[in-house]
């Protein structure tokens, strides 16, 4: 697949920059999260996963879903696209904190927001889906990125101009590391 390709099945121009394709690449990654239930998701994420790799790797091979699924914002993102700090959600179990993150196929994905207020806002929707309330905290990029790689957690940056809908299943109890 080539750029242009991958471009008009993101159903963007050929002008696109790499803000306005993150941005369409985390909608259809939301989309793909909410029906993964579906048939023929895998598929889709194959496709998704190698428009991503045309358009933000360009010249790197494609990886398949299973090894590749957002594994790191490297994977996903420029490392100079990336913003300096970002937002995550905490919870207090017992005298631990613990971090918030979505479940994908098999793995743990670290839900961290570019803008304050939409972490907030999510926050705010989660606490009234379940019983548990977190907070959204303020870390350095790259101390995120080095603690998802040494816990085994994936990452999903969720852009400025994104808001997103706490999944509908939750979990009854809080893990800590």
């Amino acid at each position: 697949m080539n750029r242009q390709e991958a471009l008009e099945l993101l159903r963007l121009s050929p002008t696109a920059g790499t803000h306005e394709i993150r941005t369409v690449l985390f909608q259809y990654y939301e989309q793909l999260l909410e029906g993964s239930s579906e048939d023929g998701w895998e598929d889709r994420l194959g496709q998704l996963t190698e428009i991503r790799d045309t358009l933000m790797n360009p010249g790197s091979a494609t990886i398949s879903p299973s090894e590749h699924v957002l594994t790191g914002a490297a994977d996903m993102l420029d490392p100079a696209q990336l913003p300096d700090h970002v937002h995550v959600l905490l919870y207090h179990q017992g005298l631990q904190e613990t971090i918030h993150t979505l479940r994908f196929e098999a793995r743990d994905l670290v839900l961290a927001f570019e803008n304050e207020f939409t972490a907030r806002k999510y926050t705010q929707q989660l606490a009234q889906n379940q019983c548990f309330q977190p907070w959204a905290e303020r870390f350095g990029t790259q101390e995120i990125l080095e603690f998802c790689e040494a816990a085994g957690y994936g990452f999903l940056l969720v852009p400025t101009s994104e808001m997103v809908q706490p999944p509908q299943q939750t979990v009854d109890e809080l893990k800590t590391l």
